[in-house]
């Protein structure tokens, strides 16, 4: 099911006010958890009731525009499919964990990766696919970083958020084929046909495979009933 997530972005009924940064890093943490629709909760009840409260912090307010605009200019890249084993991260600071996600667009690879804990860490990122030299984009940053085949490591502090586009493709998605190694099958005699599932790119990770079984045969009835 698709799942959206809920953002404060004001005291709701409490006296904490979430910080443009805190705003920021809870969107790419539920986008990198496979968020697919965020809902900003603008509403609040302290200091006293505003259906539009977001209004009344020119901040926050600007965080959520600027926000915006980025996931829409990143669109086709989030709607775009996860790489599922794509990438490799250590933490310099065991208690910050790094959460990631893959994605591959027009020519390009972006790794999109969060801090899940207050504190500060280095994060060691390997990109499979990768070979020689290359430019890491840290995008809205107005910065670089130097990758060699594939690593590159940048900072995190509290919950921070680093938004990367390395050209080329790297790994590639895995791909599956499907062909009829003995396309002749009768009912009479026995004569079995058998179809084949070939399975391309990278195997670092499941594979879910959706198929329908269609014709004029009728399933458990011409043929031995087949699973989907």
């Amino acid at each position: 099911k698709p799942v959206w997530t809920c953002i404060e972005t004001t005291h709701i009924n409490s006296t904490v006010l979430p910080t443009p940064a805190q705003i920021r890093s809870e969107v790419w943490m539920a986008i990198i958890h496979g968020s697919r629709g965020l809902i900003y909760f603008v509403h609040e009840w302290v200091p006293s009731f505003s259906e539009p409260g977001i209004l009344r912090y020119p901040a926050n307010m600007a965080a959520v525009t600027s926000i915006n605009a980025q996931i829409r200019d990143l669109a086709p890249v989030l709607n775009s499919p996860t790489i599922a084993g794509a990438v490799q991260v250590a933490s310099s600071n065991g208690s910050i964990p790094m959460k990631t996600m893959v994605k591959q667009y027009n020519g390009a690879t972006y790794l999109l990766a969060v801090s899940m804990r207050s504190g500060t860490t280095t994060a060691s990122f390997t990109l499979s696919g990768f070979s020689g030299a290359a430019t890491v984009e840290v995008l809205g940053e107005s910065r670089t970083i130097p990758a060699s085949n594939g690593a590159f490591s940048d900072g995190f502090t509290d919950y921070g958020v680093h938004l990367y586009k390395i050209a080329g493709s790297g790994a590639t998605l895995p791909g599956v084929t499907l062909t009829a190694t003995d396309a002749v099958a009768s009912e009479a005699g026995g004569n079995t046909g058998t179809f084949t599932f070939t399975r391309t790119g990278s195997t670092a990770s499941a594979l879910t495979v959706n198929y329908t079984v269609g014709g004029a045969a009728a399933s458990g009835v011409d043929y031995a009933s087949i699973g989907t």
